[in-house]
């Protein structure tokens, strides 16, 4: 299976290149899009490009008419052969297009605009419900490693059931991944207290298609194209062609920072000390950039900042999107690190902890800032990003300079913040994380100080007592009160 890559850097063409394909080689094309935001955006770009005589449908939950994605497919090929339209293009997102049936796609053009997340992972306790899951799901062993696939006993079609009902509800993702052709596999060949589950989209379910192209800004580094090497090994061979931006103008990029002594994670900002961080940061936001052009934050990050900063809240995930290209600042406090969950995809998959941070939060980073004005080739003006960590800044900075953009990239530190020094240490006394910032160390060692001072008098005075004297007074104990008795 041949699949070409177009790679380059965000904003320099690669889905205008895509449409252009289309709109200029008559044939049927299915463009599959990571969002509905970017595939509305998509359509409007094919209905002012394409002339009138491309017929221009779309496969996805709002489209017009009702049943599921695959009805919505097998309606408008029903269509395109009923009145004989040789010339059409077919818009659906990417979680569509994997969780369908594309076997009578043999006659299509298959375009995927960037890396579509192909992977799903996590594990699992059920030291109650192992048994339970014995009568809905079995498990057939594949291969000598302990790894079983498992098969829905109620049939493909029982697994909404299951995932509404309240007690699966956590296994939900499982249950729907199951249900598809491609299955899921488990670290387990029977059902036991704990057990980690990994499903993959195999890229080679596209082989019978005319042809397949993705365009992504870093998907040889995706971990789908790396589970595609390894998982389905030589049966694919990308060919990759690098698209460069060419500017007619250079901007001038600072990106600012808050903290060089600590990375952020959900964990972190879940808690007390972590909440006092991103209150910090917001309120150097708010007082520093109130008329901040757009924004995007983890979920339990995203509550502190929503009611206070001005701008346009977006997706974490927002690759593609042209519709912020006129704003001139942006702040993503952002972490998307290697988890529990993502643990049996590791195994089986062979990926180390960077390949996951470089492909899920150094790309989601590179992808959002570039959703502003410096995406636009004749964009020259200052534009300010602003990240939580030194070494966040530092890749993008890397990033930017190494694709053209930017006649000056600068790091700008922020200790106005209050959090650039800041190291969350576990306490020995409970599991809450406490910040040791200059401030609060050195409150920490006069507290200490003090405990000292507090047991070396409270020593003194029972010293004091035991030789007949009064506490707090100097001097040997009274002739009378040494006497016995």
């Amino acid at each position: 299976m041949n699949v070409e890559v177009l790679t380059g850097p965000p904003g320099c063409g690669k889905s205008y290149d895509m449409r252009q394909e289309a709109i200029q080689n008559p044939g049927l094309y299915l463009f599959a899009f990571p969002s509905l935001p970017l595939l509305r955006e998509q359509v409007k770009a094919f209905q002012a490009e394409a002339p009138t005589s491309i017929e221009i449908l779309e496969a996805h939950s709002e489209a017009r008419g009702s049943g599921s994605v695959q009805s919505r497919l097998e309606r408008n090929q029903a269509y395109l052969q009923r009145n004989g339209l040789t010339h059409a293009v077919m818009l659906i997102t990417h979680e569509g297009m994997m969780g369908a049936d594309l076997g009578g796609f043999a006659d299509w053009h298959v375009r995927i605009d960037e890396s579509p997340n192909t992977i799903q992972s996590n594990k699992v306790r059920a030291p109650a419900s192992a048994d339970m899951l014995k009568g809905l799901i079995a498990i057939a062993p594949i291969g000598s490693h302990g790894w079983g696939e498992i098969r829905l006993l109620s049939g493909k079609q029982g697994w909404r059931p299951l995932s509404e009902d309240d007690l699966l509800r956590p296994l939900s993702e499982m249950l729907k991944q199951a249900a598809r052709r491609h299955g899921v596999f488990v670290d387990t060949v029977e059902w036991k207290d704990s057990f980690g589950w990994c499903s993959i989209w195999p890229l080679g379910c596209l082989a019978h298609c005319k042809s397949v192209k993705i365009a992504g800004a870093s998907y040889p580094v995706s971990l789908g194209a790396i589970v595609a090497l390894r998982w389905e090994g030589g049966s694919i061979n990308f060919k990759s062609t690098v698209k460069v931006m060419t500017r007619t103008k250079q901007p001038t990029v600072r990106i600012h920072y808050f903290t060089q002594s600590h990375e952020g994670t959900t964990k972190l900002w879940d808690t007390r000390i972590g909440i006092s961080f991103i209150r910090r940061v917001c309120d150097f936001l708010v007082a520093k950039e109130p008329n901040i052009g757009f924004w995007a934050a983890n979920e339990v990050v995203e509550k502190l900042l929503y009611s206070r900063l001005h701008g346009e809240p977006i997706p974490v995930k927002a690759a593609g999107l042209n519709q912020f290209d006129d704003r001139t600042s942006c702040a993503m406090i952002y972490s998307s690190k290697p988890l529990t969950g993502d643990k049996p995809a590791q195994a089986l998959f062979g990926i180390n902890d960077d390949e996951i941070l470089r492909a899920r939060e150094e790309e989601d980073i590179l992808q959002f800032v570039m959703r502003g004005a410096i995406r636009r080739p004749d964009f020259g003006g200052d534009y300010d990003i602003y990240l939580y960590s030194k070494r966040q800044a530092e890749l993008v900075q890397q990033k930017l300079i190494a694709s053209g953009v930017g006649q000056q990239v600068m790091l700008i530190p922020e200790p106005d913040a209050g959090i650039m020094d800041a190291n969350p240490k576990p306490a020995t006394s409970t599991k809450e994380v406490v910040a040791l910032t200059p401030e609060a160390s050195a409150a920490k060692e006069e507290a200490a100080r003090e405990k000292d001072r507090q047991r070396n008098k409270e020593k003194r005075d029972r010293k004091a007592i035991a030789e007949g004297r009064e506490p707090g007074l100097r001097g040997r104990p009274s002739s009378s009160s040494s006497k016995k008795p």
